[in-house]
């Protein structure tokens, strides 16, 4: 009954104007043992408060109230996080330039739940995916073909180019299915970047969003947020691309998107049998 209490309310939500950049100081958040500081929170009385969203390297943050009668909220406050050392240990919510909004915990009701929303029009979002907690999860496990390179690329010419192996885990959560595609969360990435010698030369965390129309087009997306030997999240994106048939077994490529010197992960994984 939570479950479709949260559904119904959700659907109304709104998210607010991208284009904006404020210097404020994010308000006062709600401690979860889940997420941290980082844990979306909404009221009983439909108060929705995001207190960090993850944009393209900047952050965010941003509070909500329903508009009475109507299938809509209104951004009551929000600005830009200039202090992220209080999120430092938690997923933020994350926004793909696709204007898609994935909320990795929100508490309501003392439940916490998952969910996707996507921008549809007049600044509104839509919910198109909603799970409740981590217990559905499907532990994956990248293939040895999984790679991680580094080092120039078009248009630029240089001599530099790393090419390792990529090994270690992840996690995907379901999502209530949308009209076109599978959705998941994509959380708990441990990934480690082996060189000559089984040497360990990076780790890797984070978490991100997955989607597959595999039945229908053959396409999927991957986008994610990656922290590197435990520094600062770095957007990786595939765009949307083809080949995602094969699912539930992942193949598929992200990168920074940067020009001349890039970063590229090849994802190949299956669930851990």
């Amino acid at each position: 009954m939570r479950s479709k209490r949260f559904i119904r309310v959700i659907i109304v939500l709104l998210f607010f104007c991208l284009s904006i950049f404020l210097s404020c100081d994010a308000l006062a958040v709600v401690q979860d043992p889940s997420n941290g500081n980082c844990a979306a929170t909404l009221s009983s009385d439909l108060q929705f408060h995001l207190p960090i969203v993850s944009f393209q390297g900047q952050s965010y943050w941003a509070d909500f109230e329903v508009i009475p009668n109507t299938q809509e909220i209104q951004l009551t406050n929000y600005g830009a996080i200039t202090d992220t050392g209080p999120y430092a240990d938690c997923r933020p919510a994350l926004l793909s330039p696709d204007l898609t909004l994935h909320c990795p915990t929100i508490l309501f009701d003392g439940v916490s739940y998952l969910a996707d929303f996507r921008y549809s029009h007049d600044s509104s979002l839509s919910l198109i995916g909603v799970g409740q907690d981590a217990d559905h999860a499907t532990l994956y496990e990248l293939a040895p073909a999984s790679t991680y390179q580094e080092g120039c690329v078009s248009p630029c010419l240089c001599p530099i180019s790393i090419n390792q192996h990529l090994v270690g885990s992840l996690n995907l959560i379901p999502l209530n299915p949308g009209p076109a595609f599978s959705r998941f969360s994509l959380d708990d990435i441990s990934w480690i970047v082996i060189g000559p010698g089984g040497k360990a030369l990076h780790t890797m965390t984070g978490f991100g969003i997955y989607h597959s129309n595999g039945e229908v087009a053959g396409t999927h997306q991957l986008i994610l947020e990656i922290s590197i030997d435990k520094g600062d999240l770095t957007h990786f994106d595939s765009g949307l691309v083809s080949d995602g048939s094969d699912f539930p077994a992942i193949s598929i490529s992200v990168d920074r998107g940067t020009a001349c010197y890039d970063v590229r992960i090849d994802i190949i994984a299956s669930p851990r049998q």
